[in-house]
């Protein structure tokens, strides 16, 4: 994925309009962030097939586009391994958008994120089976 928020294309900036308008945006992220160039880890064999990864300006892209919140249960969470997900966390961290799904652990991974905003608090739990034994 690249930073979307310094292309102009027909009909984007009528949907970055509705997200930020809204009183809480959230999405489910299929992808990891990190910088490729500097990263230790490597991407995790038994998960075979696609190996997601954003460039670290995604973060902050995708709060610029309105996302408050994001669900990171998904298959796509351990493609680059537990240095993968730390580093999206950290990320996502910096950027200010609040994230579920993911963690140290299956208590870490499971516990619900909270969004404090004007209308008052908002939760989310994210949650996704998959075929991995590392997830769990």
């Amino acid at each position: 994925s690249r930073p979307l928020t310094k292309y102009q294309h027909p009909g984007f900036g009528d949907v970055v309009e509705i997200l930020r308008e809204a009183d809480v945006t959230f999405g489910n992220m299929e992808t990891l962030i990190f910088d490729i160039r500097s990263f230790k880890g490597s991407p995790e064999a038994e998960h075979g097939g696609a190996y997601h990864i954003s460039a670290p300006e995604l973060g902050p892209d995708l709060k610029a586009m309105g996302f408050d919140m994001l669900s990171r249960a998904n298959n796509h969470t351990l493609d680059w391994g537990l240095e993968g997900m730390r580093e999206t966390s950290r990320l996502l961290d910096e950027s200010g958008i609040v994230h579920a799904g993911a963690g140290e652990n299956l208590a870490q991974a499971g516990a619900a994120r909270f969004l404090e905003t004007a209308r008052g608090r908002v939760a989310l739990v994210s949650f996704a089976t998959t075929f991995a034994p590392m997830a769990r």
